[in-house]
């Protein structure tokens, strides 16, 4: 699914103990979305053989996040992503670099190259913090018990 991007979402059966990544926009062959924003390929696969569901971020998993929420709840999929609004939305945990600090760097970026500096002799530059976001009311809801010292490290927990 989604090709060898490494934000694509790529789906591994619980056959071979694998979690599903996926990328709401396309599936196998780059076929196109559904109208309620999924690929055919990960409606299939949630629910029947996948243990967990891990959301990468990118543009058609933001846009598609509210939907893959309510199929991965409906499901009983515990379900992980990079985008932090994830688990309001029901996710069970969400671990990413805060977006707004991510737009400010790219603005950066622009201001400099608008004033005349080479985009490739810019440094690559990594994010300063990063949010771990755990929904308390997901996990009892899976039934799943996260230890304390799990909770404890989380810079957000949903009750």
């Amino acid at each position: 699914m989604g090709g060898s991007h490494p934000a694509a979402v790529r789906t591994r059966s619980a056959r071979r103990g694998g979690a599903a990544r996926g990328d709401a926009g396309s599936g196998p062959g780059g076929e196109s979305k559904r109208r309620d924003g999924l690929s055919p390929r990960l409606r299939l696969d949630v629910g029947r053989t996948v243990q967990v569901l891990q959301v990468a971020a990118n543009q058609a998993n933001s846009i598609a996040l509210p939907l893959i929420a309510a199929l991965a709840i409906a499901a009983g999929l515990p379900a992980i992503g990079e985008n932090l609004q994830f688990p309001d939305l029901g996710g069970l945990m969400s671990y990413g670099a805060p977006l707004g600090e991510m737009n400010c760097r790219a603005g950066g970026y622009i201001a400099r190259i608008l004033h005349g500096e080479r985009a490739g002799d810019l440094p690559v530059m990594q994010p300063e913090s990063f949010e771990f976001i755990v929904n308390l009311k997901a996990a009892k809801g899976l039934g799943i018990n996260l230890p304390e010292s799990f909770i404890q490290q989380a810079t957000q927990v949903i009750e």
